[in-house]
């Protein structure tokens, strides 16, 4: 699930109800279909001032808080900017049949570039 940090409160104690019950029951229906399912969560938002703040339900994040992997932008770690070009180039070069020819100065440009940092404004109803 990506950006959970912006779901509503409202479906916020429905996925929990699922979480827990493993249950789901489809629009128009009464009938219950009991589910197994694992989630994977993802978000820019600050997770943990939204639940400090009650705009993301405690009971929940701590439901989805099994691992939590922080990813640090790129920016923030120039030295993998190669290996994931070279992975790129190879992955569309096979898939595109193409040879791909790359300017020597790429790679120097990409390292040195000053990669903005963007922000966004997370509000909650």
């Amino acid at each position: 699930m990506d950006e959970i940090g912006n779901l509503p409160l409202d479906l916020q104690v429905k996925l929990l109800s699922v979480l827990q019950t493993k249950v789901v029951t489809k629009i128009g229906s009464n009938k219950p279909i009991e589910v197994d399912v694992r989630i994977i969560c993802a978000t820019n938002a600050p997770i943990y001032d939204l639940v400090a703040s009650g705009n993301f339900r405690q009971d929940l994040f701590y439901r989805i808080k099994t691992i939590e992997i922080n990813l640090p932008p790129l920016r923030e770690r120039v030295e993998d900017i190669p290996t994931l070009f070279q992975y790129y180039v190879d992955l569309f070069s096979k898939r595109y049949k193409k040879s791909l020819e790359i300017d020597a100065n790429l790679m120097h440009e990409l390292t040195g570039y000053k990669w903005p940092e963007i922000f966004v404004n997370f509000s909650m109803p």
